[in-house]
């Protein structure tokens, strides 16, 4: 699965994206130091299967919706690590470890059972 991690900073990223990688993933951190032109030709060449965007701050929110947006007709989805926010496809707690969150992320692609666990 290939997935981008979009936050403002957030402490969590690094053993998310080794537990993800260790996990066979192709994993991609995207911070507030990303340009818009870079991201074009990453996301032109390998498109995330999901994005998730973590924390309220304006590239974690704003970024990640957009890229959602122009990316969805091609399969990727997005999930927020907070509930309840807009152009998001669900809620998928970002304090999960590894194996759990490979699998919320799985239900919110719909290929596994979304009565695996509780927890995404």
């Amino acid at each position: 699965m290939r997935i981008a991690l979009f936050h403002d900073d957030d402490p969590r990223i690094p053993r998310i994206r080794g537990e993800l990688a260790e996990r066979g993933h192709r994993v991609v951190v995207v911070g507030p130091g990303a340009s818009h032109a870079f991201l074009v030709r990453l996301f032109g060449e390998e498109r995330p299967d999901i994005i998730h965007s973590f924390g309220r701050g304006p590239f974690g929110l704003l970024s990640a919706a957009y890229w959602r947006q122009r990316l969805r007709k091609h399969g990727t989805r997005r999930v927020h690590d907070v509930d309840g926010i807009l152009l998001s496809d669900g809620h998928v707690d970002g304090s999960l470890t590894g194996a759990l969150l490979e699998a919320a992320y799985l239900r919110v692609l719909g290929l596994r059972g979304a009565d695996s666990h509780p927890g995404g």
